[in-house]
């Protein structure tokens, strides 16, 4: 691949008595890593003198979307179906429900291996596990797609949650490793806001456009007793969820392939001043283990782990349980659900781009988290007055879209946020700890609210959730640390 075309960026030589007495000052909370860093500038800087970007991080840009989004993709692929799905398997919306938390659960078991393998093995090795992991998974979920044969689908979607550990937890670092100050946030909004809303997109507009059938309220509601019927119904059933698994592990197979042949580790330079600097001490650690201290102990980062593993908390149940929250009141709406689910998808990524833009921009990352948390709680509040007084389906819709979206893309600000807090600490590592806390917060919210909404307490649920959004804006805080080298 040609390492041509490329864009210059120059900085000088070495940093003036004068500019390194203003970078203490704005930076005075910087830890002893650090610190560290700072008496070392000079060579550092040297090091750093030339600093550049490549055109082909916009082709590697695509192809790590793409993967992302096809993650995902499996992730939600039952979340619009849920019903339909628990009743072909002949189980409880539960376990149809466990195959999403299932990625859950695997980031909190292989988020050390995952960010040993992201730190030692770098960016390449990290993609292309993940990317064959997803293909292997996907093949798997097809030989499980007859009705009796439930938990092979449970055990390709164990598999294909191998990428999510992966993938997510190097979103930072991809930024980071290939984009100056000036593109950062925006190629984050695009990998962990973005992306992963075009897959589930596709899985929620799809899904119940391949998989349905006249006949599943007659049958699954039990007012049927004829076994010829339910007979028919599974075999329909069947062909459908065959096409619909095979189309996703065939995408999945082309993916891994491109990942393979062409997905390269790191450009020959690095793209800003503050990776340069953290490049150089890197190099120097010996093991993953030795920053963990340092990210515990800071109080700012544990915070915005906090409001993030909420947000995602949040996301994740409602489209989780979309379907269980909307349909008791809307019966007969199947395919408005998984619709809803789309829209909420494209709002998210209209603001994520907005909200990637203005931060690569403004650096307002305090200010951002503020405005979001406060208007996801305006929102949900709103869908859950709108579905419990029953108004018109649009007003949920519309109500919908805007809570989730806005939700979602509070990552374009997390993920950056988080570097800026933690800098100049590995990225993989504070990725990585912020979101097994939030697969942690997201098991036990999508577990407790489906038991409420069980309990035919579904206002109660909805209640809940435009309350954690609150909770999440007033703990908001504002801090920067690598947005000083940068400037």
């Amino acid at each position: 691949m040609s390492l041509s075309g490329g864009s210059k960026l120059t900085v000088s030589e070495e940093l003036s008595t004068e500019g390194s007495r203003l970078l203490s000052a704005k930076c005075t909370s910087i830890n002893a890593y650090a610190t560290a860093i700072s008496e070392s500038q000079d060579a550092s800087c040297e090091a750093a003198t030339s600093v550049k970007t490549y055109w082909w991080r916009w082709p590697v840009l695509l192809l790590t979307c793409c993967n992302i989004a096809m993650l995902n993709t499996n992730w939600i692929s039952f979340g619009s179906i849920s019903d339909v799905s628990a009743c072909y398997y002949r189980t409880s919306t539960f376990w149809i429900n466990s195959l999403s938390m299932s990625y859950m659960l695997s980031y909190v078991v292989l988020i050390g291996p995952a960010a040993w393998c992201l730190d030692k093995l770098g960016l390449r090795f990290t993609f292309v596990i993940g990317s064959a992991s997803v293909a292997l998974g996907s093949w798997i979920r097809v030989a499980g797609s007859d009705w009796r044969y439930y938990w092979v689908v449970l055990v390709g979607q164990l598999v294909t949650s191998i990428s999510n550990v992966l993938e997510w937890t190097a979103v930072s670092l991809f930024s980071s490793v290939w984009f100056s100050s000036s593109g950062r946030a925006s190629s984050t909004a695009l990998t962990a806001a973005i992306s992963p809303q075009l897959g589930i997109v596709l899985a929620f507009f799809i899904a119940p456009l391949v998989v349905h059938s006249d006949d599943t309220d007659l049958v699954c509601s039990g007012n049927s007793s004829s076994d010829l019927i339910r007979a028919n119904w599974e075999v329909t059933i069947s062909h459908q969820m065959f096409y619909y698994l095979t189309g996703q592990a065939v995408v999945a197979t082309i993916l891994f392939l491109i990942t393979l042949l062409v997905f390269p580790d790191a450009p020959p330079s690095a793209p800003s001043v503050s990776r340069g600097l953290v490049s150089s001490m890197h190099r120097e650690r010996v093991s993953i283990l030795s920053w963990l201290p340092e990210i515990i102990k800071n109080g700012r980062f544990i915070i915005l782990a906090i409001i993030t593993s909420t947000c995602l908390a949040v996301q994740g149940s409602v489209l989780t349980l979309l379907d269980e929250i909307v349909l008791p009141y809307y019966p007969g709406h199947e395919k408005d659900v998984g619709y809803m689910g789309a829209a909420s998808q494209l709002t998210a990524i209209v603001l994520a781009l907005v909200v990637g833009k203005l931060l690569d921009l403004t650096k307002w990352f305090y200010s951002s988290t503020l405005l979001l948390m406060f208007l996801s709680t305006v929102f949900t509040a709103a869908y859950t007055l709108i579905i419990h007084y029953q108004l018109r389906i649009v007003f949920v819709y519309v109500s919908v879209s805007l809570s989730i979206g806005v939700v979602t893309s509070f990552f374009a600000v997390a993920y950056e946020y988080a570097v800026e807090l933690t800098y100049p600490l590995p990225e993989g590592t504070s990725a990585g700890l912020m979101n097994m806390l939030s697969q942690v917060m997201s098991i036990i919210y999508i577990v407790a609210l489906g038991a409420i909404i069980k309990a035919n307490h579904i206002t109660l649920c909805n209640w809940l959730l435009a309350g954690s959004m609150l909770l999440a804006a007033i703990l908001s805080c504002e801090y920067y640390t690598r947005t000083c080298y940068d400037c």
